[in-house]
């Protein structure tokens, strides 16, 4: 199951992928001839960047993939774990640096407001709505330059 991520703040290209490994492989090579998987297995779930073309128009799409999620530690572990690479794929994407010595708001709200789209997706797929985050979402609307590209 494919689920698109909202992201009006990066508009970035991020999706949810639940189902087996195979599954989420066969698709990415359906899709994307260059998609190259660089490890044996994944167990639990993974963060993949993936270049789609379209037209003579390629552009940049991000996959969350877990084989499921039953809310076990080890469920909510990976989720937070792929989602912080997604997020700083994206930052990089958009020419966003990482500062050490700052307190990287901007960096920790999007993986807030991020979680939350992911886990209102887990959600739609079993039928039970979350509410957005909306602090995070204020706060990036309200205090983040960011340029379009």
């Amino acid at each position: 199951m494919k689920i698109k991520i909202k992201d009006p703040i990066y508009h970035a290209e991020i999706y949810l992928f639940m189902s087996s490994y195979e599954e989420f492989e066969k698709y990415l090579k359906k899709y994307d001839a260059n998609y190259k998987d660089d490890t044996d297995h994944y167990h639990l779930g993974k963060a993949v960047q993936a270049y789609i073309t379209k037209n003579g128009w390629r552009t940049r799409h991000y996959y969350l993939w877990l084989r499921s999620f039953d809310f076990y530690d080890s469920d909510w572990q990976t989720l937070v774990h792929e989602i912080i690479h997604i997020a700083l794929r994206v930052f990089d994407m958009k020419g966003i640096e990482i500062v050490k010595d700052l307190s990287n708001e901007p960096l920790c709200y999007y993986v807030d407001y991020l979680l939350s789209q992911f886990l209102h997706a887990i959600n739609k797929a079993n039928n039970q709505p979350l509410k957005p985050c909306q602090p995070a979402m204020d706060y990036m609307k309200e205090n983040l330059k960011i340029k379009k590209i």
